[in-house]
């Protein structure tokens, strides 16, 4: 994450403009046994996304963070699976459910929901838009 934004700030440089969309997670709003080390590093993902819009505003350059809630890939799934790698149907409606009832919106996240944000956030229309973490979670981190 440290190295491509450094080369995407060093290609948008010369240009005097540019976004930088790096990829977070939910996972630094709330503590989940058994991740720790994924924990941390996204939350350094979002103090590294912060700190570089500081350092780049100037050359106008934005830079931004999504981060993702449960969103139903290979990631988010592959714990699904039974040892033989068939899909445990029983454990995939569970984390469906579950993943749901975490939302106001009672959804879950599909891949295009990030994809939309990230479209928004390098187009015109994000144009003051730098130096923030989106939650694109449907609500799930939110105390309520």
């Amino acid at each position: 994450m440290l190295y491509g934004t450094q080369h995407a700030v060093r290609a948008m440089k010369p240009f005097g403009r540019g976004s930088i969309v790096n990829v977070s997670s939910a996972a630094i709003d709330e503590p989940y046994a058994g991740i720790g080390v994924y924990a941390f590093t996204k939350a350094a993902v979002a103090m590294l996304t912060m700190t570089t819009a500081l350092e780049v505003g100037e050359h106008g350059i934005r830079v931004n963070a999504i981060a993702p809630g449960a969103t139903l890939t290979p990631f988010t799934t592959w714990r699904l699976h039974r040892p033989d790698g068939t899909l445990d149907q029983e454990a995939y409606d569970q984390f469906v459910e579950t993943s749901k009832d975490q939302s106001p919106l009672r959804a879950l996240g599909e891949p295009v929901d990030q994809a939309l944000l990230i479209h928004y956030l390098v187009s015109d229309a994000a144009r003051f838009a730098t130096g923030n973490i989106f939650r694109v979670n449907g609500g799930q981190t939110m105390a309520w």
